[in-house]
Formats: structure tokens, C-alpha cells, sequence
């Protein structure tokens, strides 16, 4: 190792230091000079002493086998191939087309369900409307209903057919039905495990789907082809009866009273556009009535009404037979077709124009037709087992003033008024 003396730097700093002038070099100089060279030289022995130790190691690595050298160029193989094998293996998805197929699968089954279901409640609902057809024929009689006097014999020869035919189609439908829901269960919890690699069960699964579909449909046909008659059957029925409910619903709580021998034919709600009020039309056997609908409050709070009630007033109240004419027509800008009613002029009522819904106008005018024409009345006599027959016209006199009743009498009237005393005449008492 080189001695202080022989440093060039440390030599060159005497001689520069020897060849000062005498005044310029003192003590403190010639310390810190020393103080320098000392520094500079132990960082220069600090440096060339770790040059040689990387020299060491750098040719022990070349002479000592290469064992750890190997296994990590074999670790980055690995990595870089992605075989690892602490690396989980990734299960195999299924592509999207098979994606696809499974949820058309899916959704194929669950309609399915539901078909078999509509086709078991289709043999439930005409197996219960049928049934219900005798109570309803009876409430409508209860409200003083008596037309369509066909009805009970219309219903009682539709419900010996369902019960010949109905019980055997229940059983056969129900038990190929049962069958069906069994097989699309099974094929439901197939589908539900096609979630990966679906490929080689989907085809099996679609083919099995095939045939389920062909059961479901084959019974759908059966059903349908028998439950179609008494379908049609019962919506004819049906019609009449729904229309005889709503007139006995609306006459629950008349504002007039019944006259002896009345019958109600038809009644609808309607808006009396002359007058701008709404109610009720009903046409009986015997009278044309309008009956206006409006709320009075019961009891307010704070000014604000809280209890209402809903009442009538008869607005119109003529005999059937002074109505002449019921027809279509046009009531208003935006309106559409509606009612003409005109009166005869003895009567003193202007034409009345209402406002009704769907074809509601047409079965009045239907109605009234069947009215004038005395067919209704014929047939109330038959179902209320009159034998009397019609005698000969007689004279009206006034019990009072025995003054004769010269006026013309309507049909439906069952009173009129004597025009010398005043008098009321009963009719047909």
C-alpha cells in the first residue's frame, strides 16, 4: 500500500507549499491542506476497494455452477409458456351459440308450462260457467225478470251435455297433462345443468323438448276441438243473461213504482243530451222511463262534503205505445251515433236526444220493436200462465161523472185522467 510520501498528491502540496513565499504560508494553511489530502485519499482507498470486490465476485460467479442460473431460466420458461403447475386449471365455457341454444331451452320450457296450464284451466273455466248458469238465471227471475223464458230449457240442455262429456274429458286431459308437467320438470333441471362444455347434453336436451311439445299440442287440439262447441253454446247464453244482470242491477232501487203487471225488458245508462243530465233508460212492457242520477250530500266538514248519496228522479215516464219511433242518429260533434226518441204529440214531450254506449242503441231499438210489435207481452202471458184470453174493447167511463173516456189509450197506460171532472180512470181493474 502506497505511504504518505509516496501520494503525488500529498508530494506536489510540499513542494508547492515549500516554494510559497515565507509571509504567505502559515500553520493554518499547511494544516488544511494536510486535512484535504487525508480526505481525498481515503475516498480514493474506499473506491478502488469495491472495485475489487465486484472483480471477486464476478469471477467466483463464473467458476461456480450455474444450478441456481438454471433454475430460474427454468422458472421464466415457465411463466412465460403459462404452465404453472400451481396454477389452477380454467374450466372450459360454453361458446355463445350453445349459450343461446341453453336459454331458448330455457324459455321454451317455461312456455310450455304455461300452455298446459292454460289448456287444464281452459276445461276449468267452462266447467265452472256452466255450473253457474242455473244461479244466475234464478237471480235475474227474483228481480221480476221474466223474459227470455228460453233460457232455463237453453241452459238445462247445454249442462246434460257438458256432464256426458265433460267428466271423461277432464280425466283424459288432466292425466296426459300430469304426464307432461312430469316430463318438463325433468327436462327443466337438464337445462338448469348445461352450464359448461353444454354441447354434448343441448342436442339431447332440444331433441327431448321436440317431443314434449308434440304431447302438449296434441292434447291442446283435443281440448280445444271439444270445448269450442260448448263455448259457443254458452256465449249466446251468456249475451242475454249479462244484459238481463245489468237491468236488474240498475232497477235494484227504481225512483218509480212498478204498476201491476210491469216488467222490466231492458235498462242502460245513458246521458240525456236535451237537458244534459245522466241516468238511466229503461224500457219495461209497458212504459218509457228516464230516471236522472245525481249526488246529495249527507254531511259536510269544513265545508267539504264527507257523505254523499247517489238518488234519482224520474225525468221521463211515458207509455210504451206513445213512443213512435226509436232511431240511430248522429248527437253531436263528437259524440257519434246515439238515440232519437219521438213521442206522439198528444203527450206534450219534445224528441230526446241520449247519448249511449257501444251498441247499446241498437238493442233498444231492438227491444222496442219487440215491445210494439206485442211480441213481449205474448210471451209474459205465457210465462206467467195467464189462460185469459183479450175480450172485446170496451167503453171507459168516469166512475165519478160517468162522462165517457174518448181519448186514445196507449199501450202500458193503466190510468187516465177524465177531462170534465178531473177523475182518475183505473184501466183494465
Amino acid at each position: 500500500m502506497n505511504t504518505r510520501q509516496d501520494d503525488p498528491g500529498f508530494a506536489k502540496l510540499i513542494r508547492d507549499t515549500v516554494n510559497l513565499p515565507l509571509k504567505s504560508r502559515s500553520i493554518y494553511d499547511f494544516q488544511r491542506g494536510n486535512c484535504v489530502s487525508r480526505r481525498k485519499k481515503r475516498d480514493e482507498e474506499r473506491r478502488e476497494e469495491h472495485i475489487e470486490r465486484q472483480r471477486e465476485n464476478l469471477l467466483a460467479d463464473a467458476t461456480r455452477p450455474s444450478k441456481s442460473r438454471s433454475r430460474r431460466q427454468t422458472s421464466n420458461r415457465r411463466v412465460r409458456s403459462g404452465s404453472s403447475p400451481e396454477r389452477p386449471r380454467e374450466e372450459a365455457k360454453p361458446s355463445e351459440p350453445d349459450r343461446n341454444r341453453v336459454n331458448t331451452l330455457r324459455m321454451s320450457v317455461s312456455s310450455l308450462m304455461r300452455e298446459a296450464d292454460g289448456v287444464q284451466q281452459r276445461i276449468s273455466d267452462i266447467d265452472d260457467r256452466i255450473g253457474d248458469l242455473p244461479n244466475r238465471v234464478a237471480k235475474i227471475r227474483r228481480g221480476n225478470y221474466l223474459l227470455m223464458g228460453n233460457i232455463e230449457e237453453a241452459q238445462g240442455s247445454l249442462a246434460d251435455r257438458w256432464r256426458e262429456r265433460g267428466p271423461a274429458l277432464r280425466d283424459e286431459a288432466w292425466g296426459r297433462l300430469d304426464s307432461i308437467r312430469g316430463d318438463l320438470q325433468s327436462l327443466s333441471g337438464i337445462v338448469a345443468a348445461l352450464t359448461s362444455d353444454a354441447a354434448p347434453g343441448l342436442s339431447d336436451a332440444e331433441s327431448r323438448l321436440r317431443g314434449v311439445k308434440g304431447d302438449v299440442s296434441s292434447v291442446s287440439s283435443l281440448v280445444q276441438g271439444e270445448v269450442d262447441e260448448f263455448e259457443g253454446s254458452f256465449r249466446g247464453l251468456d249475451s242475454e243473461l249479462t244484459q238481463a244482470e245489468n237491468t236488474v242491477e240498475l232497477l235494484a232501487e227504481p225512483s218509480f213504482d212498478w204498476k201491476r203487471g210491469e216488467h222490466p225488458i231492458i235498462s242502460v245508462r245513458a246521458h240525456h243530451l236535451n237537458d244534459d243530465i245522466h241516468g238511466v233508460l229503461t224500457l219495461t212492457n209497458q212504459r218509457f222511463l228516464f230516471e236522472e242520477e245525481k249526488e246529495v250530500v249527507l254531511k259536510k266538514t269544513l265545508f267539504i262534503a264527507t257523505e254523499k248519496k247517489t238518488v234519482r228522479e224520474t225525468i221521463i215516464d211515458a207509455p210504451v205505445g206513445a213512443v213512435e219511433s226509436l232511431e240511430k242518429g248522429r248527437v253531436g260533434l263528437f259524440k257519434g251515433e246515439g238515440l232519437y226518441v219521438k213521442f206522439a204529440p198528444q203527450t206534450g214531450l219534445k224528441e230526446a236526444r241520449f247519448d249511449t254506449r257501444g251498441d247499446e242503441g241498437e238493442e233498444l231499438i231492438r227491444l222496442f220493436e219487440y215491445i210494439d210489435s206485442g211480441e213481449a207481452e205474448r210471451e209474459l202471458e205465457k210465462l206467467r200462465g195467464d189462460e185469459e184470453e183479450e175480450g172485446e174493447a170496451m167503453l171507459v167511463v168516469c166512475p165519478v161523472c160517468s162522462a165517457p173516456y174518448t181519448e186514445e189509450v196507449f199501450r202500458g197506460q193503466t190510468s187516465v185522467e177524465c177531462r170534465y171532472c178531473g177523475a182518475v180512470i183505473r184501466l183494465g181493474g
